[in-house]
């Protein structure tokens, strides 16, 4: 997966190093219209520009231009190369084919080679003098992937063990794994009760897997992989994935699930972002003022129904790629508070601490209808005992 994008912005006055951006009234050239996605003359002649890139610094990292925007100012008007606003036609040359797709999107080949890019942008009659133009494009990162192998050995994990309900077994083919597979040897001694009590309470196959595979990964098992879904006996290892805790790079607020959708699919919207959904007044501000760079932050316990993370420093928003379920209950084990949870980036959570302080978080799950069941119980439990003593007296 992509870890995200780089966004790089030039005011075409200042023609700043690498990003030059350059007008030509004196070509007659009609090759889109007004419109979304309108990748087609409309008798109307366009405004024409060349942009000019210099890329080398970023050849290594990003793969490609995947989003050009250009922007008027006085009045203000916007072209995109996407399916949204007027579009924003783009051609290696000025008559050689365009480069968008059939919705308007493009996907340019960063290199270290200089680029030249010819725009097109419907003349929409409400062009000035006194009109400016700036323009913007969004680099998407490359694969970042590590090739770790081959492998002699085939590291499965031995699902027919727990299907089989033999779980401690499983347990200790899964830490033997963990060690052939490069896992950290404290790390497994650390975590191998959170493995299985986490496996014991794991009533599917998938459950255990997924604890499992939390397992592998925090104790730093890299070079397993599932030989039945891996050809060639290779494993691809993607450095750049989040963490499964974390700090992200920024944060906003969303009042529903449908505004939350809308921002995440935005084509602006960066993996390290985070979009929080209806957050409480305070936790909305530090939410808004929160900038940092992706930190991840470790797990010290998971035991499935419970998990501990390492400290943090407030204030700042923390990310668990768990998904967000009613029933979760986080507190802060230093002051006993409760900290809230949020629906993040639609699915997972969110955990915002606003004091200028350190925290250290533990997750619980126990949803409402256990404390009621819980009663009802020790009511049952209450009534057949006095019964039964009531019982006896008579006797």
């Amino acid at each position: 997966t992509k870890m995200g994008w780089k966004t790089l912005h030039s005011d075409s006055a200042s023609r700043l190093a690498g990003i030059r951006l350059e007008k030509h009234d004196s070509l007659k050239i009609d090759r889109v219209g007004c419109g979304v996605s309108a990748l087609g003359p409309d008798g109307m002649t366009d405004n024409v520009f060349t942009l000019d890139l210099d890329l080398n610094t970023y050849s290594e990292t990003y793969r490609a231009i995947k989003h050009i925007e250009l922007v008027r100012q006085n009045p203000l008007g916007v072209y995109r190369t996407s399916d949204q606003n007027f579009i924003l036609g783009v051609s290696r040359n000025k008559g050689t084919p365009l480069l968008n797709d059939a919705e308007g999107f493009v996907d340019i080949p960063v290199t270290t080679n200089n680029i030249r890019l010819w725009l097109f942008a419907c003349e929409d009659g409400y062009d000035q003098t006194s009109s400016e133009y700036t323009i913007q494009i969004s680099l998407n990162r490359m694969l970042n992937f590590k090739k770790l192998g081959p492998l002699t050995e085939l590291l499965e994990i031995p699902i027919e063990l727990f299907k089989a309900n033999k779980k401690h077994q499983y347990v200790q083919q899964v830490l033997r794994m963990a060690a052939k597979a490069g896992g950290d040897a404290k790390g497994i001694a650390r975590h191998a009760i959170d493995l299985e009590n986490a496996v014991k309470k794991s009533t599917t196959a998938s459950m255990a897997v997924a604890h499992t595979l939390h397992f592998l990964k925090g104790v730093g098992a890299k070079r397993f992989f599932d030989a039945k879904t891996t050809q060639d006996n290779l494993l691809f290892f993607n450095p750049s994935a989040l963490p499964r805790a974390y700090i992200p790079l920024d944060c906003s607020t969303s009042k529903d699930e449908a505004e939350s959708l809308r921002k995440i699919t935005d084509r602006g919207f960066t993996i390290g972002q985070a979009v929080i959904e209806q957050p409480a007044g305070p936790s909305s501000a530090v939410c808004e003022k929160h900038q940092s760079a992706v930190q991840p932050v470790g797990i010290t316990s998971d035991r499935g129904r419970s998990i501990t993370l390492e400290p943090v420093s407030g204030p700042t928003v923390l990310i668990l790629n768990d998904n967000y379920y009613p029933g979760w209950q986080a507190v802060d084990t230093y002051s006993g508070r409760d900290i809230a949870i949020y629906p993040a980036n639609l699915t997972f959570r969110a955990m915002v601490l606003p004091e200028e302080k350190e925290y250290q978080l533990e997750l619980r799950y126990w949803p409402p209808w256990l404390t009621a069941s819980l009663i009802i119980s020790l009511m049952g439990m209450t009534t057949l005992i006095v019964l039964t003593v009531l019982g006896c007296r008579r006797l």
